[in-house]
């Protein structure tokens, strides 16, 4: 699906509150400005991680979007995200990274077809 939400985090999975994918799936649709039913979301816990050499909590996420993305969007895009992740998960911002990838439409796909075909087939409504 696109957009595409990772989040690797060393936080235990037990301490990730159920509603998180939820929460950032909704964060990621309203903030991109894109369908809720394509957004795409894991977070993967309890990964061995290190920055600075410390093994504090800790995440590093990576958001794939087709467009939505740039030097003005990115920068609100990491000050939601790491707001959202430091509240849900209590890890300092300074110990989340982000990464932002604005793919083109021939590079990700869902299912047996790629997005320019998915694009071209829905209809302007978004149905």
């Amino acid at each position: 699906s696109m957009p595409l939400l990772r989040l690797f985090t060393s936080v235990a999975r037990k301490s990730i509150p159920e509603n998180f994918p939820l929460i950032l799936c909704r964060t990621v649709a309203d903030t991109l400005g894109k369908p809720f039913a394509r957004c795409d979301i894991a977070i993967v816990p309890d990964c061995m991680m290190t920055l600075g050499g410390t093994n504090e909590p800790q995440a590093q996420l990576y958001l794939t979007s087709i467009g939505k993305q740039g030097p003005v969007e990115n920068a609100k895009h990491c000050s939601k995200f790491s707001s959202i992740v430091s509240e849900h998960l209590k890890i300092p911002v300074g110990r989340i990274g982000m990464q932002f990838f604005d793919v083109s439409p021939h590079e990700v796909g869902r299912g047996s077809k790629l997005y320019t075909q998915i694009i071209a087939e829905t209809p302007p409504d978004g149905g």
